[in-house]
């Protein structure tokens, strides 16, 4: 059998665990917001799940976030928000390596 082409993984639970709490703390504290604002304009909005589905541009995307908390949010803190909130499972990366 010869190797695949290209082999696709997911990120979230599948490369890296996912911390929600974290995510959203991390980006509370990058902007000077509560948790609760957070949650309330990146998630119960419907902003983040319309930017996955490719609704949303990037930039709208904090142009909106920025709008909704009513402080300056940059791609530099939804990044690092990301990032903290990412652990990459060391069993899957071999695997996917490996492939």
């Amino acid at each position: 059998m010869s190797a695949p082409g290209l082999v696709l993984f997911d990120l979230d639970d599948v490369l890296a665990h996912y911390d929600h709490a974290t995510r959203v703390a991390t980006l509370a504290t990058r902007v000077g917001a509560t948790t609760s604002a957070v949650q309330a304009a990146l998630f119960d909005s419907g902003l983040e799940r319309a930017t996955d589905l490719g609704q949303v541009a990037t930039d709208e995307h904090f142009a909106d976030l920025t709008r909704r908390l009513r402080t300056p949010v940059s791609l530099q803190d939804g990044v690092a928000a990301r990032a903290a909130a990412m652990t990459v499972d060391t069993t899957v990366l071999r695997i996917a390596t490996a492939v």
